[in-house]
Formats: structure tokens, C-alpha cells, sequence
């Protein structure tokens, strides 16, 4: 029986890649061989949330609708090679992220959990709405959250993940019922990247089929490029100067960010169908 799936990361080496949904574990695959490296089990709903963490992203991260976060160790000899189980959450665990000793978890409830491991403290932080989606900063100091519906419709804040400070909200898209991506954009620059660069901006999607962008120190949101989208972004993803939206409509488009303007996204090329 084949089942949605519903979850997704990709290793940072692209050797591999873990998937999961409705059929409750996360199926870790070489992409090399095209085979399946081991089925993590335990969860007794479906899955939400996937990332890799730890040395060699030797560490899986699964957030589930059963309420809680399990840390599962590939190298482990144990059949279920789980580490630690993590059900402290009011709601679904909806996004997981993860940097050095850092886990920053964002539920439905509206809370975002960070654990460090080093200090064996956990710090939870009230946003309000429900928390759709979670990205981190080069740094790991920072943590882009975006959350749907609320009063305001949908907003995106900027978090210190060391002391939970609520650093900046933006706000101007559409976000009441649907999970879209968030992520930060770097700029392209011909001397490559400083890790500042990686963070310049921050960007969303929104119901209404457009792309925001907004300056992260500022909070200045860049001029909102004309709609191409015909129904909600479903997906969204970010690179050096680069922002792929995706939609319900089935289209995919790449957006170019043109750093000596600093105004607004470039006109966009549509990515092929696959």
C-alpha cells in the first residue's frame, strides 16, 4: 500500500534522503543505489517534519502528529536505533530544524521548542498562531518562523534561538489555512558569499499566489513582484539570489534577487514540468 508522503529532507552531502507521512516512518534512502537504507518506526501517527542532524547527519529528526520528536541515531546496531523520544508537545510538531547541539521544533499550538543538548535545557517560546514553518540562519543564532492564520492573517517572525527574543514580525501575505515555506535568501555576489550575505533577506509565500521579501535587518519589505501564481503557494525554497515558489497550481517558477537594486525580485523563468 503506498502512502502520501508528507515530510522530506535531504542529507547535506545528497547521499541521502529521508521521507515520510501517513505510513508513520521515515524511510531513509541511498540516492546512489536507489535503495532503501532503513525504516525508522515508532510514531503512531503520521509524520510532519524530517531533518538530519549530528556528525555526518548521522542523527534523524521526525515530528508527528502523535505529539512528539524522536531523535533516531543511523549508526546505531539497535533495530530501532532510537535515541531519545521527545513528547512534550500540546500539538502536532509541525517543523524541525537542527544546528550543532541546537534542535528548534515548531508546534501547532503556536510554541516553538528549542533544546540544547549541551545544557540539557529546553526553552519554549509563545507565537501565537500555529506554526507552519521553520528556517534557520547560517549561524543557527536566528530562526525564521512562519506562522498561518491569527489575527493578523498569517506572519513571520524573526527569533533568537539562544534567549527566545521575539526579534522582528513581517508581515503584508496571505497565510490563514495553508503550510507555506519560509526560508532566508542570500545574495549572489562575485566574491562568494559571507555568512551575513546568507541571511540578508527573508521570504514567504502567500495564499494570494505572490512572493514576499523583506529585508531581515530593516524589516523593509521589498516591492511585491506582479502575481504569476493562479492559487496558493504550496512551497518555497531559497538559494544565492535565487527563490523557487511552487503552488497548488502546479507550476514551479525561479526568481532571481538582484542585489544592486535591493527592490524586487526579478522577472521569473518557469521551471519545466517534471
Amino acid at each position: 500500500q503506498r502512502f502520501a508522503i508528507e515530510a522530506l529532507a535531504l542529507a547535506s552531502s545528497h547521499s541521502r534522503l529521508v521521507c515520510g507521512g501517513r505510513d508513520r516512518a521515515a524511510n531513509v534512502w541511498d540516492i546512489a543505489r536507489a535503495s532503501l537504507h532503513r525504516s525508522l518506526t515508532g510514531h503512531t501517527e503520521p509524520l510532519r517534519a524530517l531533518a538530519f542532524a549530528g556528525e555526518g547527519d548521522s542523527l534523524v529528526l521526525t515530528g508527528s502528529s502523535d505529539r512528539s520528536l524522536r531523535i533516531y541515531d543511523l549508526r546505531s546496531s539497535h533495530k530501532d536505533g532510537l535515541v531519545q523520544a521527545l513528547d512534550n508537545f500540546a500539538d502536532t510538531v509541525s517543523s524541525v530544524q537542527a544546528h550543532g547541539a541546537r534542535i528548534i521544533a515548531g508546534c501547532a499550538d503556536g510554541t516553538v521548542h528549542t533544546f540544547d543538548a549541551r545544557k540539557g535545557r529546553e526553552l519554549v517560546d509563545a507565537i501565537g498562531p500555529s506554526v507552519g514553518d521553520i528556517a534557520l540562519s547560517a549561524n543557527g543564532r536566528q530562526a525564521l518562523v512562519a506562522c498561518v492564520g491569527g489575527a493578523g492573517a498569517g506572519a513571520l517572525g524573526l527569533l533568537d534561538t539562544v534567549d527566545g527574543r521575539l526579534i522582528r514580525t513581517f508581515r503584508g501575505h496571505k497565510n490563514k489555512e495553508n503550510r507555506i515555506h519560509c526560508d532566508f535568501v542570500g545574495l549572489a555576489t562575485p566574491n562568494g558569499l559571507a555568512q551575513e550575505d546568507c541571511n540578508a533577506y527573508v521570504a514567504t509565500g502567500s495564499e494570494t499566489g505572490t512572493v514576499h521579501v523583506w529585508d531581515r535587518t530593516t524589516g523593509q519589505a521589498l516591492a511585491t513582484p506582479d502575481v504569476v501564481h493562479r492559487q496558493s503557494i504550496s512551497a518555497l525554497a531559497c538559494g544565492e539570489g535565487t527563490i523557487v515558489s511552487c503552488s497548488y497550481d502546479g507550476a514551479g517558477w525561479l526568481w532571481q534577487l538582484e542585489p544592486q537594486q535591493a527592490s524586487t525580485p526579478a522577472p521569473p523563468a518557469r521551471l519545466p514540468k517534471s
